[in-house]
This record gives structure tokens, C-alpha cells and sequence, in this order.
């Protein structure tokens, strides 16, 4: 469930979500017979009644996960000192201490501290001078879940982001099983998220997207994201493509569904050239890249206005 995007109202909808939208996730939630109450943004922190929030998930009887960037307030960090909130894990995503203010740091360690073993690390993969490595210091500073969450940047549909260009992809992944083999060395493993294509990596380094990880899974499927108004996407890159409303269909199975539907002949091309006669793709080892990055691609070609056709699933 999508909170609001760094401190503003979610989805360009000119509020956060309320309590009754709130309570209408959850039940939601239990007719689709989800256990899991997930809560980002943004930064879901932010909402005027995230205790409340998070509150009424854990009275309903949902395990609440917080994906967050961290930087909290006093009333938060005390929150979840509470015993009732032990329970509680957290997804804290951390950017490179030379590009995010002191005082971010200084609050950041603060709520650290507080979580602990509770926490694993998110960091998101965006340019190709990055470093990792500093996640491991934290992660035994504070204690916190020898685990790192990877993202990869991807190309946002109707927006402009940054993300790297698929002739970069290839680089960056011989400097990601660089610093994974320094990481595992620490005992730290690293996670992936969804659309990392394959092909990113050498196959000279296919064992340390074993040994160095939790389990390398090329994967590209709808997330289910809810916005503040109950409108719902498939995920980030496609915030904007194929929008449909929780009311619209009785439980998540068949969002997601109906969503794979929608989306398959996209996948079946992958996001780059490549992806034609890669046989990776063929046999279900690659997911042949972000959708976002293929729509993306098609329109630099000269295709145009791929996304608007693209139609909101139905029931």
C-alpha cells in the first residue's frame, strides 16, 4: 500500500489516505487471505496517523512490514521501542553518505539503532559509480539483518527518472558481483529485486548469483500497488499504465491475474534487441528486463503512445 512520495499526497490525488480507505485495504486484504500488511511510499512515515496506521494493522492482526527510508521522528523512533510493535519489520532504503544531508544521516542512525534485527537494508542501483559497501558497516554498526535489498532503476512511464542505459547494464553488474563477493565475505548476502535481466552479468560470474545472494531470480511481474484514492497499478515504472481500482476486482489473486494478462505481450519481447533470440528468455531464466524499460525503448524507436493502449484489466 502506497503512502505518500517523499512528505506529499500520494498519486497527485491532494490528500493521504484515510482512515476509511485504510480499513478498506485491510479488508481487502483478508478476503484475498494476505497475512502481510505492507506499508511504503515515498515515505509512509509522513502520513499525520502512520501510528495509527500501523496500529489498526496489528489490531487486525496483520504482520506489518515498513519500507522506509528511515529518517524519522522522535514520536516514530518511540513507536517502535513499544513492545506491541515487535513484531514489526522494516525495509530501510539507504543512498551513498557523500549525496544525503548530515542531519538525514544523524536521524537515519537514530532509527537504526532503534530496529535493529528487525531491519534489513534497501539500496537502489541507478548509476554506474556506485558503492554498496558502506551498507556493510551498517548493517554491523547497528546489528541489523545481514541481507541487502537491490534495486535496479527503471525507466518510469509518462515520467523522467533517472536509470541506467542498457549499454551501461552490462558494467555495472561486473561491479555489483565485485562488491556482493566483498559483502559475502562480511556474511552479508544480497537480495534482488525484480528486473534484473540476466544478460546484465557475465557468465563467468553466474556462481556468485548464488553463493553471494539469498537466490538470483530474474523476475518481472505485477507488485499491486494501492494509492491513497484506492486507485491501483501493477508497479512503480508503471504508476501511470493500465490503472484500475481496488473495488474492481474481489481479491489480489485475480488482480494479479488479470494483470499478468495485460502485460504478457510485452514481456514475451523483453526491453532490449537482445531479448529476441536470448535463450535464456526462452526457457523462463530471464524475464528479459523491466516492462518500463521496454515500453521506454519501443517509443525511442518511434512508437508511439504504447502506454495509453495498454488497457486497465477488468474482473
Amino acid at each position: 500500500m502506497s503512502l505518500p512520495k517523499n512528505g506529499e499526497p500520494d498519486n497527485d490525488n491532494g490528500h493521504y489516505i484515510s482512515m476509511e480507505n485504510f480499513r478498506r485495504c485491510l479488508e481487502f486484504l483478508k478476503r484475498s487471505g494476505e497475512k502481510k500488511l505492507k506499508l511504503l511510499g515515498g515515505e509512509p512515515t509522513a502520513h499525520p496517523e502512520f501510528i495509527k496506521l500501523v496500529s489498526t494493522g496489528l489490531a487486525e492482526g496483520f504482520h506489518v512490514s515498513v519500507f522506509s527510508n528511515g529518517i524519522w521522528s522522535s514520536a516514530v523512533r518511540s513507536f517502535f521501542k513499544e513492545e506491541k510493535t515487535a513484531s514489526v519489520d522494516f525495509l530501510i532504503n539507504v543512498n551513498e553518505r557523500s549525496i544525503q544531508k548530515e542531519r538525514e544521516t544523524v536521524l537515519q542512525e537514530k532509527s537504526l539503532a532503534v530496529v535493529g534485527r528487525r531491519a534489513r537494508l534497501s539500496f537502489n542501483i541507478y548509476n554506474d559509480d556506485f558503492d554498496l559497501l558502506f551498507a556493510g558497516d551498517l548493517i554491523e554498526k547497528f546489528a541489523l539483518k545481514k541481507e541487502i535489498r537491490l534495486g535496479l532503476a527503471h525507466p518510469v512511464v509518462g515520467a523522467e527518472n533517472a536509470y541506467p542505459a542498457d549499454t551501461s547494464l552490462n558494467a555495472m553488474g561486473k561491479r555489483l558481483v565485485t562488491q556482493m563477493r566483498q559483502l559475502e565475505r562480511r556474511d552479508i548476502l544480497s537480495a534482488f529485486d525484480c528486473g534484473f535481466p540476466l544478460c546484465m552479468f557475465d557468465e563467468a560470474d553466474y556462481a556468485a548469483l548464488i553463493t553471494c545472494t539469498t537466490g538470483f531470480i530474474s523476475i518481472c511481474e505485477p507488485i499491486i500497488d494501492v494509492g491513497a484514492d484506492l486507485s491501483v497499478w501493477p508497479c512503480f515504472p508503471l504508476t501511470k499504465v493500465a490503472n484500475t481500482t481496488l473495488d474492481a476486482f474481489p481479491d489480489r489473486s485475480s488482480m494479479v491475474e488479470a494483470y499478468e494478462k495485460t502485460m504478457a505481450p510485452l514481456r514475451q519481447m523483453g526491453s532490449m534487441d537482445e531479448c529476441i533470440d536470448c535463450k535464456y528468455m526462452k526457457r523462463g531464466q530471464c524475464c528479459g528486463g523491466c516492462v518500463g524499460r521496454t515500453i521506454r525503448n519501443w517509443e525511442k524507436s518511434g512508437a508511439k503512445n504504447i502506454a495509453s493502449r495498454i488497457k486497465a484489466p477488468v474482473s
